[in-house]
């Protein structure tokens, strides 16, 4: 079975995910042909307590989540040890990667400004990510671009989010291919459409694309 990882930050992700699991769940023929063929991994938020008190990356001890994952404090937002927020995702990661030594997507799902211009789509390179990895990345992106414009570019495994702690921990050894995606809340556009005003049920169909250009992916690896 492929496993994917989808782990949810920040605000349209939210929504991404909801489609995403209204599309695994729904009561016809083709969700429940993924879901026996495919498993999915989802973490829809790691700051609860943050979010709940008006928070959107920091948590209760004003901590930046998105900036936790290494064992690097690089500004007072952040802090050399992970936080049980960030520790507790940590160790489930090495749980189910000691069980199964599968991950062959994650996806650390992102949301940017209104001024953003559309959505991008961040894949991890350099260092962290063999060639190979690399080349597979990109067909994934490849098969999501027929069905929205995203915007692409290269992560450098070094800004300490878990995106690029998943890469660097486990690209090499496992060969998981990691992203970033950010989910504009300005303006995003269909493959074949013009820009449009971005709202939840466009990030929920988003969410419902993840799901079918997996299954095309891995259809294309047979």
């Amino acid at each position: 079975f492929p496993y994917t990882t989808l782990f949810r930050s920040e605000m349209a992700a939210g929504w991404v995910i909801e489609g995403l699991m209204e599309t695994l769940f729904a009561d016809n023929d083709s969700s429940r042909a993924v879901l026996k063929d495919y498993v999915f991994v989802m973490v829809p938020m790691v700051n609860p307590d943050g979010v709940f008190h008006g928070g959107y990356r920091y948590n209760m001890n004003a901590v930046d989540l998105n900036r936790n994952w290494n064992d690097v404090a690089k500004n007072d937002w952040d802090r050399e040890l992970p936080e049980p927020e960030v520790s507790s995702v940590k160790r489930f990661f090495g749980n189910w990667m000691a069980e199964t030594g599968r991950m062959d997507f994650f996806f650390d799902c992102h949301c940017l400004t209104a001024l953003s211009g559309g959505l991008l789509m961040i894949s991890e390179g350099g260092d962290n990510v063999p060639a190979e990895i690399d080349a597979e990345q990109e067909k994934f992106t490849d098969l999501f671009s027929k069905r929205w414009k995203f915007r692409r570019s290269k992560g450098n495994g070094m800004s300490g989010s878990a995106g690029n702690w998943v890469a660097g921990s486990y690209a090499r050894e496992f060969g998981v291919k990691t992203f970033t995606p950010e989910h504009c809340i300005g303006r995003i556009s269909r493959a074949d459409g013009e820009p449009m005003k971005a709202k939840p049920a466009l990030w929920r169909e988003i969410g419902a694309d993840y799901i079918w250009v997996l299954r095309e992916y891995f259809e294309g690896q047979k």
